[in-house]
């Protein structure tokens, strides 16, 4: 779970991936968009849907120049 500091906004992670483009940050959320976004390198059991209110957090990729991990979660 990811916390914002405030109580009403709690965050559960659905995706962790390495990406070498910036896509993920397209705001113009499609099915599509989703389900690229669904696509983790990990199996944590949870979802992202169009309904949902959405967190991205990126960070740079040491093992791969050019490449990002981001982090996907959905408010709970």
């Amino acid at each position: 779970n990811i916390w914002d500091g405030n109580k009403d906004n709690i965050y559960l992670i659905s995706s962790i991936e390495i990406v070498d483009d910036l896509e993920h940050m397209n705001l113009d959320i499609t099915k599509e968009h989703i389900e690229k976004l669904n696509n983790s390198i990990y199996d944590t059991g949870e979802f992202i849907n169009i309904y949902d209110d959405i967190l991205i957090l990126q960070t740079c990729n040491n093992d791969k120049k050019g490449s990002y991990i981001i982090v996907i979660a959905k408010k709970i």
